[in-house]
């Protein structure tokens, strides 16, 4: 199967007449017997993906790199080759199923949900991120249209598998949540959540949509945390401290005019009436002292003071947390910094998006 060796327009093929040379290499024979389940050696998804190839249009037109194609089709023959030497006569179907994924459709050669894959929209463009992409050079996965998934996305998933094995009765009951046959629900930053019974996956409510958005990073990993390792007898203290004492304590570093802080300070500087706006749509009522302060709901049953001072001619802004002085009965340590970061992405959204100093 070396159709390529029939060059069209010397290094390139369009995806058109890449498309038609797929479908010469399968003999009348052949699609009768992809038709039949059970009498071609294949496997469900790529019998489905050639049937599909047989009626395909091409919608967007394109070129293709020759040396791609063969490319690709030598890391299969390799593969192949090494995982799955005896069986050669499914080889044919791999090796159509994936060029035509891969060059004309422009998707993963894998099914999507087989490992994972990520799908999401960007642009206007359609997204895929595996988890388990080899960076190998010349591997089939470096001819893929996936991106590696990011470390944090791979850890969240995985914290997604391990939130099902937990009790979620008593952390329904001790939280007071609501929940049905199918999610559990909880409010974050004020805003709805629901965590699959099943599948562990976090998502949030678009109210202005109705739609339900995946969770990023720092706001699953925020909830798994409060809800699988809070301590079982958790309760607030009902007094607030400084998180820089805290940090002293906890033998971290969130001292204020340094790194997020910092930024968010040089943001917030003379914008007390943007920042108390946001705050109280946020539900924050007012509290304690400062240019801007205010006390919000981090969970329903966790309250978080945030006190802003603006800059003058002796001292610059200043940014300071608030805490109940039980947090880390609650979530580690660590997870203080994910909650805040997106408690800070909140507020700026609600001043009007992606602000800039």
């Amino acid at each position: 199967m070396k159709f390529w060796e029939r060059k069209v327009c010397g290094m390139t093929f369009t995806k058109s007449e890449l498309l038609e040379r797929l479908r010469e290499e399968i003999s009348a024979q052949e699609w009768h017997g992809l038709e039949s389940d059970g009498e071609t050696p294949i496997s469900s998804f790529n019998r489905s993906v050639l049937l599909e190839l047989r009626e395909a249009h091409i919608s967007r037109e394109g070129d293709v790199q020759e040396a791609r194609v063969e490319g690709l089709y030598n890391a299969l023959k390799d593969f192949l080759g090494e995982h799955l030497k005896d069986k050669p006569d499914g080889w044919k179907w791999i090796f159509i199923s994936c060029l035509y994924r891969t060059f004309i459709e422009e998707r993963p050669m894998h099914p999507e949900d087989a490992v994972g894959i990520k799908v999401s929209q960007a642009d206007g463009k359609t997204v895929y991120e595996c988890p388990v992409k080899s960076s190998k050079k010349g591997s089939v996965c470096s001819y893929c249209v996936c991106k590696r998934m990011s470390n944090y996305e791979i850890m969240k998933r995985q914290m997604q598998k391990e939130f099902v094995k937990y009790p979620q009765e008593q952390m329904i009951g001790k939280f007071g949540l609501q929940s049905d046959g199918d999610y559990i629900y909880i409010r974050f930053i004020s805003r709805p959540y629901r965590i699959g019974r099943v599948s562990g996956e976090v998502r949030w409510l678009d109210e202005r949509s109705g739609n339900w958005e995946e969770a990023d990073y720092n706001e699953a990993m925020t909830i798994y945390d409060v809800l699988c390792y809070s301590k079982e007898n958790c309760a607030l203290a009902g007094e607030f401290v400084n998180m820089k004492s805290l940090s002293s304590i906890q033998g971290g570093s969130m001292s204020v005019g340094s790194g997020l802080f910092q930024d968010t300070e040089k943001l917030f500087d003379h914008r007390e009436g943007e920042l108390a706006a946001a705050c109280e749509k946020l539900n924050g009522t007012k509290w304690g002292k400062g240019d801007v302060a205010y006390q919000l709901p981090m969970f329903d049953f966790m309250p978080i003071g945030i006190q802003f001072w603006n800059s003058d001619e002796d001292f610059p802004a200043s940014l300071q947390w608030f805490v109940d002085k039980n947090m880390v009965d609650y979530m580690h340590f660590e997870t203080v910094w994910f909650a805040l970061s997106h408690l800070l992405r909140r507020i700026k959204e609600e001043m009007g998006g992606n602000l800039e100093t």
